[in-house]
């Protein structure tokens, strides 16, 4: 049997809580509420023994939750779970995946790009941020994630992929 060692932050437990408690994953495991869904290890297990890849499709809602951490200077707990979210999947090795929020942000309308591009480089600052900074945010240690340095996102390439 392979093994595996995952060490965890001491926070952890609380992020974990805050997730299964919001329940905004929805899986395709085979028990309603499986043991370990929340577990970073359970993930990190199956990429590295058996190559499994695990990717998170967020919606627009999620995907909202998520840059309004930056956009609104007041934390609201949907904010903070959105960073518990980000927590998560760091830990875990899970890609967020944004392509469903960034074509429902679009809805066929290319007066909307521009917004979806500055959604999608938020999102990808936040995805880069320390893991750290974002679970203090997650558990209201602190109140805004001010010191997130905006990642580089090609816009006109971008742009270019979502309007084919």
């Amino acid at each position: 049997m392979n093994q595996l060692l995952v060490a965890l932050p001491g926070y952890y437990d609380a992020i974990a809580e805050d997730l299964a408690r919001a329940d905004w994953l929805v899986h395709n495991f085979r028990r309603p509420n499986p043991e370990g869904l929340y577990n970073p290890a359970n993930y990190l297990h199956n990429r590295e023994f058996d190559e499994t890849e695990y990717r998170a499709l967020i919606d627009l809602n999620v995907l909202q939750f998520i840059v309004n951490c930056l956009k609104k200077g007041k934390a609201h707990q949907n904010y903070r779970t959105a960073s518990a979210l980000l927590v998560f999947c760091r830990m875990s090795d899970i890609q967020i995946e944004p392509a469903l929020a960034v074509y429902e942000r679009i809805n066929y309308n290319a007066e909307n790009l521009e917004e979806a591009l500055t959604e999608v480089q938020l999102l990808r600052s936040l995805d880069n941020a320390d893991v750290d900074y974002l679970a203090q945010y997650a558990l209201g240690i602190v109140d805004n994630l001010l010191d997130i340095e905006l990642v580089h996102v090609e816009r006109e390439s971008l742009a270019a992929k979502l309007t084919q």
